[in-house]
C-alpha cells in the first residue's frame, strides 16, 4: 500500500464510488475477511483501530479512471473480525459487515458482530452501529426513498432484517432494528416448499435488544428475540441489493426442490432464492 505496509489478505465484498479528492478518480473500498490477531500474517493495520486486537478491516484504493492506475491505497477500516459482506449507501458509504459476534471471550478486546459505516477518506475512529444489530452479518441494501437499511445473516436458521434510522442517512445516530415475519403465519419456515414467483404478505416485528450481551457465547441471541414474536426462519442469507423499488435477497439454500432424489443435503449443493419484501 501508499504507506508501505503489504497488502491484506481475504479480500471479499466491495463497492466503487466518485472520488472529489483526486481528479477523474474512482475510490474502491473492499472488506479483507481476517478473522486472526492484529499482527498476523494478512492483517489490517491501521492507525486508529476499533479494537487493537483484532485483524480485520477494509482498505480503499484511489483508481485513476482513464489509466486505471492506483494513485493512492490506504487501510480504511482497522480493528474489526471477518469483513465479509456489506453495501454501499445512496450517500456515497460502504457498510462493512463483521460475520461474527465474537468478542472479549474470545481474546479481543471489544465485542464483535457489528456494522461500520466506511467513507471514501480515513476519517477518525471507527463506529460500531449497534443499533443494526450484533449477530453473523452478511449483507446490506439500502432503500434510497425511506434510507431504510435491510440486512441478512449468514447464521443457521436466520433471519432477515430491517433497520429503520432515527435519521436518513446518519446511521450512527440510531434507529430501530425489525426482523421480518409473515402475515398470519408465526415463526414460518421458508427454507423449504416455496412457489416460484409466488407472493407473501410480511409484516415486521421489533427487536428489543439488539445488541444482546449473550451475543458473544449465542450467535442467535438477535434471532431468538424474533423468532418468539413470529419472526420468519431462513437458512444462511448472502447477498442483498436494492432493485427498482424493491430489495432483492439470496439464501444458500430453500425453495423447493426435492433435495432426497439427488442423494445430497441442501447445504452440499449450490442453490440461490430470490425474495423481495414491501419497503
Amino acid at each position: 500500500m501508499s504507506n508501505g505496509m503489504p497488502t491484506p489478505t481475504l479480500h471479499d465484498g466491495m463497492a466503487a464510488f466518485p472520488y472529489r479528492g483526486f481528479p477523474n478518480s474512482l475510490a474502491l473500498i473492499r472488506n479483507h475477511e481476517n478473522s486472526g490477531f492484529a499482527g498476523s500474517g494478512g492483517a489490517v493495520t491501521g492507525t486508529t483501530p476499533y479494537d487493537a486486537n483484532a485483524a480485520g478491516g477494509t482498505t480503499t484504493l484511489i483508481v485513476d479512471k482513464q489509466t486505471r492506475l492506483v494513485v493512492n491505497t490506504f487501510p480504511s477500516l482497522s480493528g474489526t473480525v471477518r469483513n465479509c459482506g456489506g453495501g454501499p449507501t445512496p450517500w456515497n458509504t460502504w457498510i462493512s459487515c463483521e460475520e461474527t459476534p465474537v468478542g472479549t471471550l474470545g481474546g479481543l478486546a471489544k465485542p464483535h458482530g457489528y456494522c461500520f459505516e466506511v467513507g471514501r477518506r480515513l476519517r477518525g475512529q471507527p463506529v460500531a452501529l449497534k443499533q443494526m444489530g450484533r449477530f453473523r452479518h452478511e449483507a446490506v441494501a439500502v432503500d434510497a426513498a425511506s434510507g431504510n437499511v435491510y440486512l441478512t445473516e449468514d447464521n443457521t436458521p436466520a433471519g432477515f432484517y430491517r433497520y429503520i434510522p432515527n435519521v436518513r442517512g446518519q446511521l450512527a445516530l440510531g434507529g430501530s432494528l425489525q426482523m421480518l415475519a409473515v402475515t398470519g403465519r408465526p415463526n414460518a419456515d421458508l427454507r423449504t416448499g416455496q412457489t416460484l414467483n409466488a407472493s407473501i404478505p410480511v409484516e415486521w416485528v421489533n427487536i428489543a435488544d439488539p445488541d444482546p450481551a449473550l451475543a458473544d457465547t449465542d450467535a442467535a441471541a438477535v434471532y431468538l428475540q424474533g423468532a418468539a414474536l413470529g419472526g420468519a426462519k431462513f437458512t444462511r442469507l448472502e447477498g442483498c441489493f436494492a432493485n427498482a423499488g424493491t430489495i432483492d435477497f439470496t439464501s444458500t439454500n430453500g425453495g423447493n426442490q426435492d433435495w432426497d432424489k439427488f442423494g445430497v443435503t441442501p447445504r452440499s449443493r449450490s442453490g440461490t432464492r430470490n425474495a423481495r419484501s414491501d419497503l
